[in-house]
């Protein structure tokens, strides 16, 4: 077996899990602060109350801006999977009322988002499409790759390929 064909081996599960979608539900939503990969929280073990990822979801670029919670929650919509029951939540406000959380989710049957207050200690089931507890979206902002940088790394990698596969031969 050649070099080049062990090297094809060795990089083609690579190049695979590039191309095959992932099982993981994402999705990109651009907003007025930025374009961002939304998903769902799916930290173990499950359930678990929002005072168990609150460090997380005040992190998120809505906190304490409710217009922008709304906005993402608007662009997401039943986008993450949830089109049986209400949309996943996405937490903006823990000073409103003592022990509850302000969210707002997509509403499936107004087709329409929708603001409201949820226990502190309410279980929430992270990351489970269709369940009847919250669902908390996190983002993160996506930075791009410049394209003329990532083909010349590309192309050098592979002309280097080549030249040690011309090399292997000629000896």
């Amino acid at each position: 077996m050649s070099i080049f064909e062990k090297t094809f081996l060795c990089l083609a599960p690579l190049a695979a899990s590039l191309l095959l979608p992932a099982t993981a539900v994402a999705y990109i939503v651009d907003t007025s602060v930025g374009t961002y990969d939304a998903v769902v929280l799916t930290t173990p073990p499950n359930p678990q109350t929002f005072d168990d990822v609150e460090a997380i979801l005040e992190s998120q670029v809505w906190w304490n801006d409710q217009n922008l919670a709304i906005e993402f929650a608007t662009a997401v919509s039943f986008n993450l999977g949830f089109n049986s029951s209400s949309g996943p939540g996405f937490a903006y406000s823990d000073t409103v009322t003592p022990n509850f959380v302000e969210a707002c989710g997509w509403i499936p049957l107004g087709s329409m988002v929708g603001c409201s207050s949820v226990a502190r200690n309410e279980t929430v089931t992270l990351g489970s499409p269709g369940s009847a507890t919250i669902n908390w979206v996190v983002a993160t902002q996506v930075t791009t790759v410049p394209v003329p940088a990532a083909g010349w790394l590309f192309g050098s990698g592979l002309l280097g390929l080549i030249g040690v596969v011309r090399r292997k031969k000629s000896m």
